[in-house]
């Protein structure tokens, strides 16, 4: 009797847990049609698109901010063009670009709820994110495989922290910037005068040890 109940028990909890994960699955999947369909729906009334049947549209959820699903917007075929944008101390890039209309930024981070769809310029005008919680939404600690990044301004070895090292790293690039292939010189440039120079490595130094409280 008492196996019969423990097979019982052990039969019950594995039902109660497919349950539960076919009710989030649903419920996701839920999400991301609507997702979908409100993004369709954006496509076809901007003109900035001239949307075409035939090319795939594709939507990756990645948070929620606000009432608003925070999602990846994928229109057609994927272009090699490097796209990056600086807001409010972060360097947001991409090396996709899927545009929105003339002036906006060019970023394919949408958000959605049931009533509608907004691009990041948008989203933001309407104060429905800040650079720094957005940042924090995208940010996974690999940033490879994601298609947009968001880094601050200073951190240039890209592990999070502004200090001394990410100093090092302008002045390495300045005595040998042949050897820095991949050096990221947008995140270099603190004082936001179009170079890298060691003028930026000292403000990230006096950043580091208190001298200034912002770079």
């Amino acid at each position: 009797m008492k196996k019969l109940l423990s097979l019982f028990l052990a039969a019950s909890l594995i039902i109660s847990s497919m349950l539960a994960v076919s009710a989030t699955t649903n419920e996701q999947n839920k999400k991301e049609q609507l997702c979908l369909d409100k993004f369709s729906e954006y496509l076809k009334t901007n003109p900035h698109y001239y949307p075409d049947d035939n090319l795939p549209v594709s939507i990756k959820i990645f948070g929620e901010k606000n009432g608003y699903y925070a999602c990846y917007g994928e229109y057609g075929e994927a272009q090699a063009w490097e796209l990056s944008y600086n807001l409010d101390g972060y360097l947001f890039e991409t090396s996709n670009e899927y545009a929105y209309i003339n002036g906006e930024i060019k970023l394919p981070i949408l958000f959605i709820n049931e009533n509608e769809c907004l691009s990041f310029t948008e989203a933001y005008n309407m104060g429905i994110f800040t650079a720094d919680s957005l940042a924090k939404l995208i940010y996974s600690g690999s940033q490879d495989s994601q298609l947009v990044s968001a880094f601050k301004i200073g951190d240039i070895d890209k592990n999070g922290v502004i200090n001394v090292l990410d100093a090092t790293e302008i002045q390495k690039y300045l005595v040998n910037p042949k050897n820095f292939y991949n050096f990221n010189i947008k995140l270099a440039d603190i004082n936001n005068d179009g170079e890298t120079t060691i003028l930026d490595a000292t403000a990230i130094q006096k950043f580091s040890v208190n001298l200034i409280t912002n770079i």
